[in-house]
């Protein structure tokens, strides 16, 4: 009987480790993060370029119960007046240096996928995007599979890495 009781003792000690690995990787990202940096690294050129400038600004959130929300911006963004006369080609170039999308994620292992229900570019809600997770203490990486990008007009391979810190708490 004590034999039966100590591997029971053991079974569910494992299930509750295991089903407990899962809620801590959660509640690991679970919060407000500011982004750090943005980096696109060609495997091609061995090149990394900063799409967004070397100081992007964005933040990302992701909450308890299953909702993300993501905005980042480029560097050095002009403030536009509606009055401006060359306002759709100032609008156009505020468009192509922004990301914004909000939805719901998953996490699986060392990846999270967002669901896009909402997106600053139409043709993105309702897909999912994957992206490499990784956590270390305050500090989080999304790095993205590779991807061919249409913009370069060349098709080249590349993977987005954004790293993000913990956001201070609100005052």
């Amino acid at each position: 009987m004590r034999h039966m009781t100590g591997c029971l003792f053991t079974v569910v000690s494992f299930l509750a480790g295991f089903s407990g690995a899962a809620g801590a990787v959660q509640s690991e990202i679970v919060g407000v993060w500011q982004l750090v940096s943005y980096s696109r690294y060609s495997a091609e050129e061995n090149q990394t370029t900063f799409p967004f400038g070397t100081n992007p600004a964005g933040y990302l959130i992701y909450t308890a119960s299953g909702y993300m929300s993501i905005v980042v911006t480029g560097e050095g963004r002009p403030a536009v007046s509606p009055t401006d006369n060359k306002l759709d080609e100032k609008q156009s170039k505020l468009f192509a240096t922004m990301i914004a999308y909000s939805g719901t994620y998953k996490l699986d292992g060392d990846k999270v996928t967002h669901h896009l229900d909402v997106a600053w570019h139409p043709t993105r809600a309702g897909a999912d995007q994957t992206r490499y997770i990784k956590v270390e203490g305050d500090t989080l990486s999304l790095r993205t599979p590779p991807f061919k990008s249409l913009l370069d007009g060349k098709g080249k391979e590349f993977t987005d890495t954004l790293n993000w810190r913990r956001a201070p708490a609100n005052k």
